[in-house]
């Protein structure tokens, strides 16, 4: 069974008009995969770039602050934003990791090999 965008939902051959029909849909199918892909490592790159950045700047802010540590409250400000968004930064990632094996096994069954019988 493969998606068919025509109908926006799981489809048999015959439900998409036979072998030509389902082709369609399977090309319809990759390349929404390859959209998803696409999109899904414009945000694994933003992801990382925020922890990049998040890092940078506590880096900076330890190293400037003068005076006892556990007293500066901006900083202890700073070290909890950063610790949220590093737990949800991670969770995005392990979320876009596990959406990538998805995307790459789905885009297997749509080799040139595996759709010989589509035509």
């Amino acid at each position: 069974m493969a998606i068919c965008c025509q109908y926006g939902r799981n489809k048999t051959t015959e439900d998409c008009g036979g072998n030509k029909q389902l082709s369609n849909c399977v090309v319809c199918t990759v390349k929404e995969l390859e959209a998803e892909r696409t999109s899904l490592l414009k945000e694994v790159t933003a992801n990382k770039r925020k922890m990049k950045e998040l890092e940078d700047n506590l880096l900076y802010r330890l190293t400037s602050t003068e005076g006892s540590l556990v007293e500066d409250e901006s900083l202890i400000e700073v070290l909890r934003v950063t610790k949220e968004t590093a737990i949800d930064v991670k969770e995005k990632l392990t979320t876009a990791a596990e959406t990538e094996l998805r995307i790459n096994s789905a885009r297997e069954e749509f080799r040139p090999g595996k759709l010989s019988s589509v035509k």
